[in-house]
């Protein structure tokens, strides 16, 4: 079944497989390999996560007496980092899903999407914990925009210098590729769309980590001659990888920051991320 899955849909995204050994058991291999992520459906949920780390699971169908359960960890962070890594809660069990533990487990395998669906109760102990919201907002790619740094001829023809810097506060990742255009809105309509090129832009080297590094992404823009004297607001779109999705306002994604006005910078309706305002001037005589 795999073979027939990588057949189709190698390079797009990366297939998900429920076990450490069946992945290790199908490659031959403790090294991750492309495209071949885990979905651990007993995510936090017991001692073993449901045999997840179990080098022996007969019900799966494998049994590699070879390997320990420390090397199935391990291989398990590896994917997570290199690959992708989803989770979905299996039953409650306080000891792994307590905020401090959740978090440091969280981290290590840098769940890309957690589900609580079919324990809820999981949810209601986090709440009771009162880190229901802090937990869910960091699943995932959590990009946090902080500084922007703009400066040039800010005329119409004019070019500036823009930099970025940002820091990933979640416990996943941006992993494919996602093409980023600079927005130049003036007086509410769109007066110019400059495609950043992927080198100059790349949030795929955004990693996840407890104490995460900011990256600075910057690059110069042309302005459009037919700008007039007053404010424009630079936003950004990040679409989606899929060339059919991309016009789709859904899928473009989020940064998750505030403006000094404590207003989130992204627009869900639009998919925009307002950056900064500039005050045009007129053309220089």
């Amino acid at each position: 079944m795999l073979d027939k899955e990588r057949f189709y849909f190698d390079g797009l995204f990366p297939i998900l497989v429920r076990d450490v050994g069946q992945l290790v058991q199908y490659t031959g291999t403790l090294s991750p390999q492309p495209g071949l992520g885990m979905h651990d459906d007993y995510y936090a949920s017991n001692s073993s996560d449901a045999s997840t780390w179990s080098p022996c699971a007969k019900r799966s169908g494998f049994c590699l007496s070879g390997y320990t359960t420390e090397q199935f960890q391990t291989y398990g962070a590896n994917v997570a980092e290199k690959i992708m890594f989803a989770g979905e809660f299996g039953a409650l069990y306080p000891s792994m899903q307590s905020c401090s533990a959740l978090d440091q487990y969280s981290y290590t395998y840098h769940a890309q999407s957690i589900t609580l669906h079919p324990y809820p109760a999981v949810g209601t102990e986090l709440q009771n914990e009162g880190c229901v919201k802090s937990f869910y907002n960091k699943v995932g790619t959590r990009i946090i925009l902080q500084t922007v740094k703009v400066i040039g001829d800010a005329r119409p023809g004019g070019r500036l210098y823009v930099a970025l810097t940002m820091v990933n506060d979640g416990y996943g990742r941006v992993i494919r590729e996602r093409p980023v255009d600079l927005i130049l809105l003036q007086d509410g309509q769109e007066a110019g769309r400059i495609e950043v090129p992927i080198e100059k832009m790349d949030l795929r080297t955004l990693a996840s980590s407890r104490n995460p590094l900011s990256s600075t992404f910057a690059f110069r823009v042309g302005l459009p001659e037919k700008l007039h004297r007053g404010p424009i607001t630079m936003a950004l779109l990040i679409k989606d990888p899929a060339p059919s999705l991309r016009p789709r306002t859904a899928y473009a994604l989020p940064l998750n920051s505030v403006d000094k006005d404590g207003q989130a910078i992204f627009s869900a309706a639009k998919g925009l991320n307002r950056i900064v305002t500039v005050n045009i001037e007129h053309h220089s005589e």
